[in-house]
């Protein structure tokens, strides 16, 4: 069985894009772009079955030009008689808790797509029988917060390692539900939204993922393969494969090739996982540092094209830059091909005097004596300190 597996699109992020002439967003374009990729390698690469494994959306509230272009993914797929599992993210969920019929992918449900299934109920697992008689098994995001009154007894980290023991009973009850259900010689294939415990993170590292429910590799030993989303680092842990973020998110992925997976499992057998690039517009580094007044550009990876590229412009200095030095470095990038650039501007005083802290001083004379050991103007300083002062008693 041939699977198309992708995971984390997080459609309708416009951070670091520009507005293009027609009005639209140059993110939201390249969301719709990439995910027409992805339609045209599941058809090319003859898939059996598409798998969108959570946080397809990046909000709740995904505005219609998203949704109409993830609908017309989806109906392509069904066109070409590709059967397609919609899993549930953290990022998806409804918008009020202990509502079902709130959910962010309710209206995708109530389109009924041939073929398409999209799992929402919070706590379940459905099983999905394709037309080649595998059994998938799916199980929407699992919220720590479900736990929480159950195991209040818990202190949080225990209330954690305590939820990851019971999920990982739960997804071995569901193997062997799976195993009997499926047709024979057929494989069992788990998706799921979740973490594994030693997996690489890469832009979703920002989350807590020291909070998340994490269960081991070898819970899915009962399935053929474990389709999972959530980590946006692509990596593969025997049966359990996470496919990486189809697009860069954040700066955090910048060193990674994004894509999905093209997977083929068979009953018993370690599956044969290949990695097919998206071809996301770049996230690169670039790098100035200044020896006096002047600044120098560099970049850690120079043979990486500018073409389109949104840049992370840092700036390591001894004193706050000029603006109109920032301005000259940006507009250099920008006329070399980068579509967007962040400036992270990272100063480092080492000729900064201390002033031994005494704690019989006031707060305004402790600030007077630092400004004064390092050469600083006491005002407006001075002012505004005591302003804000006033304003917290």
């Amino acid at each position: 069985m041939r699977i198309a597996h992708s995971a984390d699109w997080h459609i309708g992020l416009s951070r670091y894009g520009q507005v293009l002439p027609d009005g639209r967003n140059s993110r939201i374009v390249d969301f719709e772009r990439t995910l027409e990729r992805f339609v045209q390698s599941a058809i090319t690469e003859g898939a059996d079955l598409a798998i969108f494994a959570g946080d397809t959306f990046h909000t709740r509230r995904e505005g219609p030009e998203e949704r109409a272009a993830f609908a017309r993914g989806l109906s392509r797929l069904a066109r070409s008689h590709i059967p397609v599992i919609v899993g549930t993210g953290n990022h998806d969920g409804m918008s009020t808790v202990g509502d079902p019929s709130s959910h962010s992918l309710r209206w995708l449900q109530e389109l009924a797509l041939p073929g398409v299934q999209v799992v929402t109920e919070p706590g379940q697992s459905v099983l999905v029988r394709t037309q080649d008689g595998p059994t998938i098994t799916v199980l929407p995001y699992p919220h720590k917060r479900a736990f929480d009154v159950e195991l209040a007894h818990l202190d949080p980290e225990d209330r954690v390692i305590e939820a990851g023991r019971r999920l990982e009973s739960a997804i071995a009850l569901l193997a062997d539900q799976a195993q009997k259900a499926r047709g024979a010689g057929h494989p069992s294939i788990f998706v799921g939204h979740l973490t594994v415990a030693g997996s690489r993170t890469g832009s979703e590292a920002t989350m807590k993922l020291g909070w998340d429910i994490a269960v081991s590799a070898r819970a899915f030993d009962g399935f053929d393969y474990a389709a999972l989303g959530h980590i946006h680092a692509a990596q593969q842990m025997d049966k359990a494969v996470y496919p990486g973020s189809p697009e860069y998110i954040d700066f955090g992925d910048a060193t990674q090739v994004k894509g999905w997976v093209i997977a083929d499992v068979e009953v018993g057998q370690v599956p044969v996982v290949r990695r097919v690039p998206s071809g996301a517009r770049q996230m690169v580094d670039y790098t100035a540092y200044a020896e006096g007044d002047t600044f120098s550009m560099y970049a850690p990876t120079p043979s990486v094209p500018l073409d389109g590229a949104m840049v992370r412009l840092i700036i390591e200095a001894t004193k706050v830059p000029r603006s109109g030095d920032v301005a000259g470095l940006v507009k250099a990038l920008r006329d070399g091909g980068a579509s967007f650039v962040k400036v992270d501007v990272r100063i480092d005083r080492p000729d900064a005097v201390r002033v031994d802290a005494d704690p019989d001083l006031d707060i305004i004379e402790a600030t007077r004596r630092w400004l004064n050991a390092n050469g600083h103007a006491e005002e407006p300083a001075i002012t505004m300190a005591q302003q804000l002062i006033a304003a917290g008693r």
